[in-house]
């Protein structure tokens, strides 16, 4: 079966977010009474688009072991040795086609969690 797992983007401090081993997410968002809040899943499910981003563990590992979230940035080399970047939300995105092929075939342990969409998104920028 596998894991389910979450992880939120606080839109107002900016930072990625854990649960901790209660489930609890702290620091999310400032309440109406200018107080940071700890919320439970069903809290910040009910923020998601406003002062948070949630975001699901997909169930897959990268080649070092490290949970592949949606919203994460994959490096694959490809066939010439070039690393490219690999956006891995609802869809897929990348700037070369060979590593869209290699995720979408399941090659994911040739991967590697370089970052994020939400704090590194100048990682999806082509390169000349």
């Amino acid at each position: 079966m596998r894991e389910v797992k979450f992880r939120v983007f606080s839109n107002e401090s900016k930072e990625m977010i854990y649960p901790d081993e209660n489930g609890w997410f702290h620091r999310c968002y400032v309440g109406g009474n200018g107080v940071w809040q700890t919320c439970s899943l069903d809290g910040v499910i009910r923020k998601n688009g406003k002062e948070l981003e949630v975001m699901q563990y997909t169930g897959l590992k990268d080649k070092n072991g490290q949970r592949i979230y949606e919203g994460d940035i994959l490096s694959i080399s490809d066939r010439e040795g070039h690393n490219q970047a690999v956006y891995f939300g609802e869809g897929y995105y990348s700037t070369n086609e060979f590593a869209l092929f290699e995720l979408t075939r399941g090659k994911h342990r040739t991967f590697e969690v370089i970052g994020n969409i939400y704090e590194n998104p100048e990682l999806l920028e082509v390169q000349p």
